[in-house]
């Protein structure tokens, strides 16, 4: 922080014509990088952007087979993201390119997409150089470009994407001519639809809306603020994303079944349990898919969520919901998200992931500091456009925020989702109300001490139960998992199966994965000595 604050003025002083020739080069290196880490350093994907993947494979080859597994009638939120998943295998596998291939231009063009409207919004908001080379450095010289969202394909980047974009074009929407309000209105309207249908959580955006339609008519500038159309527009295409879910099915022909879904009060429920302290907990959803139906399931949830609030009190509930936030803040294992291992790791990469870990979770403790002092400080002038938009971002922010602390059950990359509303923010809130003297300095310091406390303090059994010392150098993990009824393939009598594996690290531990009633013998071959794998 003081280094940055040295070189600010500096910075400040850059041309426009340098600044973007910094910018355009510095992009270009990060996609050059981006390409080589796709090539060079690809992951085992497993859980569920994997059951995703391979079911949009499938829908893309016209042959979904529904019946392959039970994830999808347990979890139906995410078939609109592999109904868009396949269209974009659909269109890669006409040019004959691989899945590998297409899914790491997907991930690619989004998170870069993600990476330059970002840039784009701040230096349109933003007074100060500095500020746009300093949200720069956050978003290339730290993980976030080059590993989970790069890496993995899942709800959350296309999530941010979409949220970005929306708040793009309500800060675009002042007094366009009806041109312009035609495309706005329409892009704003398939935005939020698909963002909508990829992340149901974003329906939150629904009650800060209302929330905030409350607000400037309370401040009698609800007719000025032209803000009412494009809100209105907003609340329309989440209305119509529910309808829109069950076209997708019947396009897919996917027939859903309440016998294996999970009702709305599980989540909850979940969120209350303090063994898991708040996030998903496995050995809860296999005592549920017991109960015949999910009418049972609910009732069940009911009473239990009404027995656990009586019995945690306010004291328990409020030191769970601490340990909720805590992790819904840490980035910690931000590289090991929805990540099974490297498929072959180098030498020496464990270390430069360690440190990629820390600078990760710093720069993250240093941006929420840095937004929370400027909202400190901050007294909203809603006369003023800018403003009146970022007032929206508070409170959609909180609302994401309040809702998986509160409410539904947390997982640590929840809280990503308003890392672009965090860079809104710095743009929006006026200069002149955050300018650092001396003592918000010391309160920069101060929060950033409270935040890495908490996230420390976050971790507590459940975030620091694995071996520090222990890290996977080669792996292949991608697996339809058990516990949804995948089926099974049986090798004939004598048959064999052999896989090359290449160890760029010296191992100590090998193992492979079979189904439980399974009388495969596994051999590990090296050199010519043989290890038999034993259960």
């Amino acid at each position: 922080m003081a280094f940055f604050k040295f070189l600010q003025p500096t910075l400040d002083k850059i041309s426009q014509q340098t600044l973007n020739y910094f910018l355009i080069i510095s992009l270009f290196l990060v996609i050059i990088l981006q390409s080589w880490i796709l090539i060079k350093f690809p992951v085992s994907v497993f859980h569920d952007p994997y059951r995703v993947l391979t079911a949009a494979e499938r829908l893309a080859a016209s042959d979904p087979n529904w019946q392959q597994s039970t994830y999808f009638e347990r979890y139906p939120n995410n078939l609109p993201l592999t109904f868009f998943l396949s269209l974009w295998f659909k269109l890669t596998f006409k040019f004959h390119l691989t899945t590998n291939f297409a899914l790491g231009a997907l991930n690619l063009v989004c998170l870069d997409s993600l990476i330059i409207s970002i840039i784009l919004m701040l230096k349109k908001l933003a007074a100060r150089n500095s500020l746009i080379i300093a949200s720069l450095a956050f978003l290339v010289f730290t993980p976030f470009a080059y590993s989970y969202y790069l890496q993995i394909f899942y709800s959350d980047l296309p999530a941010m994407l979409g949220l970005i974009l929306i708040f793009q074009i309500l800060l675009s929407w002042k007094n366009p001519t009806v041109n312009q309000k035609f495309w706005l209105a329409l892009n704003l309207f398939i935005v939020t639809l698909i963002s909508q249908l990829i992340k149901p959580n974003l329906i939150v955006i629904l009650p800060a809306i209302l929330l905030y339609i409350l607000i400037l008519k309370q401040q009698k500038l609800l007719k000025t603020s032209h803000l009412l159309t494009p809100l209105i527009i907003i609340i329309l295409a989440i209305s119509l994303s529910f309808p829109t879910a069950k076209i997708i099915e019947q396009t897919v022909a996917f027939q859903p079944k309440s016998k294996a879904e999970l009702p709305v009060e599980s989540w909850i429920l979940m969120g209350l349990n303090q063994h898991s302290h708040g996030t998903y907990d496995a050995a809860l959803i296999a005592q549920e898919l017991k109960m015949p139906t999910k009418a049972a399931r609910q009732q069940n949830d009911l009473k239990k969520i009404k027995a656990q609030i009586h019995r945690l009190k306010m004291v328990g509930l409020f030191k769970q919901w601490l340990i909720k936030a805590s992790i819904l803040l840490n980035v910690r294992s931000f590289l090991t998200w929805y990540n099974g291992g490297l498929r072959s790791a180098s030498t020496n990469l464990w270390n430069w992931q360690k440190i990629a870990s820390f600078i990760y979770q710093l720069a993250n403790v240093l941006l929420a500091a840095v937004v929370c002092l400027r909202l400190l400080s901050w007294q909203p002038q809603l006369e003023n456009a800018h403003e009146r938009v970022a007032l929206l971002a508070v409170i959609v922010s909180l609302g994401l925020l309040s809702f998986n602390t509160f409410l539904w059950e947390t997982e640590a990359r929840y809280g990503q989702i308003i890392l672009p509303l965090n860079f809104l923010l710095l743009g929006t809130i006026p200069l002149k109300q955050t300018k650092f003297s001396k003592i918000q300095v010391k309160k920069i310091f101060l929060i950033s001490v409270i935040i890495l406390l908490g996230i420390s303090g976050g971790n507590w059994s459940k975030l620091s139960s694995s071996n520090p010392g222990s890290h996977i150098v080669t792996a292949q993990r991608s697996q339809l998992s058990n516990q949804y009824d995948p089926p099974t393939y049986d090798l004939k009598a004598n048959a064999c199966l052999k896989q090359k594996i290449s160890f760029a690290h010296r191992v100590n531990l090998f193992w492979l994965e079979l189904p439980k009633t399974s009388s495969i013998t596994g051999w590990l071959t090296n050199d010519n000595h043989h290890y038999l794998l034993s259960r």
